[in-house]
């Protein structure tokens, strides 16, 4: 086969072909010309069905959609300390991944991931019905898929997924009708009839009828089985647990029909055309137009293979032309990118935007041209401006002509590198550069308005004259960004290109080219040490409290930070001043005295450009402009699977003033693991050392009453040698509280009694999972702080992780909890005697309530590691 081929076959390989079957290679051209779509809907980025989307999108050259209701706020994060909005922000990272690499497009609506609960109660106070349903209507409208397929069930033991099949059910039904949920309240996207209703099932035991899907097919061009790439595609949600490998052999998905238009068949489709030729109700010119497009992909389909990839590529230019020409011809208006017209003036529209995208895309791959980005920094302060340059590369043997270029962002000002033609040689290049503005922050959309009080979904604020949500209606992959537009002229046929993002590249020393999109920042950004942190209540306050300044100004600046304190601490001086270079960043210290009373508090910082202020001051102005007042900073934070994040972080720092109490004699070495207990167990005045597991064994233990050893800190080699060392440390009256892990602790030999552990661990995923004290009056529970189960309140994230699925009977348990409609486990804290000392082993996720600094995870925690000690020497420590 020639290289072209199979070139095209990879790059029409989103494309949606019909009938819905397998197609041979040589018939790839003929993708351009048919169009399906389908749009799955779950709650979580993890109700993702992976392989059914690559069977879908890559397989079968499907249109594909996944919708889910969150971001995943309040899931786990396994490589990071990133919780809720943060966590947010790289999961919808994560997920775009995916979709670059699955061809599919992916939506969200306003929902803030709570957490999972039993109860129905729960979600309709926390989500509003009727606002999500407008959402997931008004995606299937933006969308209009002809199927629909509900990843989660209406029997679920989790509330939000069962609200999430009610409203992928109720969308199937309103979407449709125009007068029971008009289009204003839908973006001004008219009504539109998906033909079948799909709900996924564990097994071919449901009701039928049943549509079956061996996603375990084996795809020959991808050397892999359908079931296999959705596995690998999976990886890139690492902030979350692996998933098992597939099976080799068929995986089957079974599909109930809950509903359908059409005929129904064994199909996923059943009847529904999606050729298009089924387009015929449209204007007499659009009509015309789309006869010669339907021309121009028979004549591509018609082509030796022995032509030349140039040529394949002058033609597939042609069918983006005749695409841009039919959708001139119809009179549909656009929203936001989507187009806005009813019937098949309007489904005609979204087809043809799919059939351009995909034929640009794979011309400019078969004619070897690369249009790149890149600009001189990736940080850009909000009103200042960066250089940017554009190369073309023409690695073709023809010669193309650029008509136009330039380039833009969401928050920069749009320039030209060129508004008149010029030509570019086969195995040419050329570059230019403009300095670009950029006008404001490159803030997270969906995180501006904040929440709706007294719920969890976030505040999409629109108003009468503009009702209109873009981000949620062209699909988070494609809200633009940072981009270069250009018109090419190939074979004599100007097409339109859009690429991007705009980037700052970087020769790392690990990962060699690094790409970071640019992205516009506040001038200055304030950031505190911690925006969470204990404080030991009724105890005097004397310490230094900093403050870090950044600019990102070319030009220097002066600056004036002040504190905003609660009513008992007080700062020695109101208002600090300091110069920052451009570019340059500042420590601010202030030295805070005084008491807190038990309960939550905050500090909070604002500044101001001195500048700004004495320029307001002469000119009689009311206030400053809001880019020189500044409340937040900026975290970068680079990762291995997903482009470079900003994270906004208010200059908040939230103190949860603890009453806790800690014996005298407590003394904590603490092997390092993946968690960071190291910050709050020092916030809460403990003795605390911390040593690398490699150094453990030049630590004399007998000067400690407590060994911590962190999560996944037994994964190290060098700790396997010290374990004669910490069994001896316990046997003569030591503890030894072991961090949440799996394999290598039921493998390390520490333990005194054996514990096993599933392949994929188990875990009790609600935070709230309720949780029963077996043995409340066991000395772990009352000493020196009093448990109850109050103090497993406001737990985030899972209330426990890597649980033990079976366990020695000789472990004392001490708790119970479980998810609700499973059986409670008593093995998420264990702990046995050995020798006078004690091991606890612990699957409670106690390191992140640490983290988030949650009271009731202070006073276990130091509970635990008292447990060898003897009563009566309960103290607080000095002032700091």
């Amino acid at each position: 086969m020639r290289r072209w081929t199979r070139v095209l076959i990879a790059l029409l390989a989103a494309a949606p072909i019909s009938p819905l079957r397998a197609q041979p290679a040589n018939d790839a051209a003929a993708h351009l010309g048919t169009t399906a779509r389908v749009l799955l809907i779950g709650t979580r980025p993890e109700d993702e069905d992976n392989a059914l989307i690559a069977w879908l999108s890559l397989g079968r050259h499907v249109e594909t959609a996944y919708l889910s209701l969150t971001r995943g706020e309040s899931g786990i994060n396994t490589i990071g300390s990133e919780r809720e909005a943060p966590l947010a922000v790289l999961r919808t990272a994560e997920l775009l991944a995916e979709r670059q690499r699955d061809g599919a497009h992916q939506y969200f609506t306003r929902a803030y991931d709570f957490g999972s609960t039993p109860f129905d109660s729960v979600v309709d106070g926390a989500w509003p019905y009727d606002s999500l349903l407008v959402d997931v209507v008004s995606v299937v409208r933006a969308f209009r898929p002809q199927v629909i397929i509900a990843l989660t069930r209406r029997d679920d033991r989790d509330a939000t997924r069962r609200v999430t099949a009610r409203l992928a059910a109720a969308a199937f039904s309103l979407a449709a009708d125009s007068t029971r949920l008009p289009s204003l309240a839908t973006s001004r996207l008219p009504a539109w009839s998906a033909t079948r209703l799909f709900a996924l099932q564990d097994s071919a035991s449901s009701a039928p009828p049943l549509v079956g899907v061996d996603v375990g097919e084996f795809q020959r061009d991808l050397g892999r089985s359908f079931a296999e790439v959705g596995t690998e595609t999976r990886q890139l949600q690492r902030s979350q647990h692996a998933v098992r490998a597939p099976s080799l052999g068929r995986v089957e998905r079974y599909l109930r029909l809950d509903s359908t238009r059409v005929a129904a068949d064994t199909t996923v489709f059943g009847m529904t055309d999606t050729t298009l030729s089924r387009f015929h109700v449209v204007p007499a010119e659009a009509l015309a137009q789309l006869d010669t497009l339907r021309s121009a992909v028979r004549e591509l389909a018609s082509l030796s293979p022995n032509v030349s990839p140039d040529s394949v590529a002058a033609a597939l230019a042609r069918i983006a032309k005749r695409t841009g020409d039919v959708r001139l011809a119809l009179p549909c208006g656009d929203e936001d990118g989507v187009p806005a017209c009813p019937g098949d003036a309007g489904d005609l529209s979204v087809a043809l935007n799919t059939i351009r995208e995909r034929a640009t895309r794979a011309m400019l791959a078969l004619a070897s041209i690369v249009i790149d980005g890149a600009v001189a920094h990736e940080l850009v302060a909000a009103g200042d401006s960066v250089r940017a340059f554009v190369t073309v590369y023409n690695g073709g043997h023809s010669s193309i002509a650029i008509r136009r270029l330039a380039a833009s962002s969401g928050t920069a000002s749009s320039v030209f590198f060129r508004d008149s033609s010029v030509v570019v040689a086969p195995n040419g290049a050329m570059q230019w550069s403009r300095i670009l503005l950029v006008l404001s922050p490159s803030y997270h959309w969906w995180q501006v308005g904040g929440l709706v009080p007294g719920t969890f979904i976030h505040n999409f604020r629109t108003s009468r004259s503009h009702s209109v949500v873009g981000q949620l209606i062209e699909g988070e992959d494609r809200i633009p960004t940072s981009r270069v537009e250009a018109t090419l002229s190939l074979g004599g046929v100007d097409v339109p290109v859009i690429v991007g993002p705009l980037a700052y590249r970087e020769l790392g020393a690990l990962r060699g080219d690094i790409r970071r999109p640019v992205a516009g920042v506040p001038p200055t950004s304030l950031l505190f040490e911690r925006p969470v942190e204990y404080e030991r209540a009724a105890l005097p306050i004397d310490h230094l409290f900093r403050v870090f300044l950044w600019s990102a100004r070319s030009t220097p600046d002066t600056v004036a930070v002040s504190l905003q304190l609660p009513p008992t601490l007080h700062a020695d001086s109101v208002t600090r001043t300091v110069a920052l270079a451009p570019f340059g960043s500042r420590n601010v210290f202030f030295r805070l005295r005084g008491k807190l009373a038990p309960g939550l508090l905050e500090i909070t910082a604002t500044a101001y450009s001195v500048a700004s202020a004495q320029a307001v001051r002469r000119q009689g102005m009311p206030r400053l402009a809001p880019l020189s007042v500044f409340n937040l900073g900026i975290v970068t934070h680079e990762y291995p699977h997903v482009p470079t994040l900003q994270f906004v972080r208010f200059a908040k720092d939230r103190i949860t003033a603890v009453d806790v109490r800690a014996p005298r004699g407590l003394n904590v070495a603490y092997v390092k693991g993946r968690d960071d207990v190291q910050t709050p167990l020092g916030q809460l005045q403990l003795s605390l050392h911390a040593f690398e597991p490699s150094l453990l064994s030049v630590v004399d233990l007998s000067a400690f009453s407590t060994v911590l050893i962190g999560t996944g800190a037994l994964e190290n080699d060098a700790l396997a040698a010290e374990t004669p060392a910490l069994l001896n440390f316990a046997q003569r009256g030591g503890t030894i509280v072991i961090l949440p892990g799996n394999a290598e602790v039921s493998g390390s030999g520490l333990l005194p009694y054996p514990i096993a552990f599933d392949s994929v661990p188990s875990a009790v995923r609600d935070p709230g999972a309720i949780v029963h004290l077996t043995d409340a009056k066991n000395r772990l529970f009352t000493w020196p702080n009093v448990i109850t189960t109050a103090d497993f309140d406001g737990w985030i994230g899972e209330r426990a992780r890597n649980v033990p699925a079976t366990f020695d009977p000789r472990y004392q348990t001490l708790l119970s909890t479980g998810d609700a409609g499973r059986p409670a486990t008593a093995a998420t804290l264990l702990a046995a005697r050995v020798g006078k000392g004690m091991i606890i082993y612990m699957s409670l996720t106690i390191d992140e309530q640490l983290a988030a600094a949650n009271p009731g995870a202070a006073r276990l925690m130091i509970n635990l590691l008292a447990a060898g000690l003897p009563r009566g020497n309960e103290g607080r420590p000095q002032k700091r």
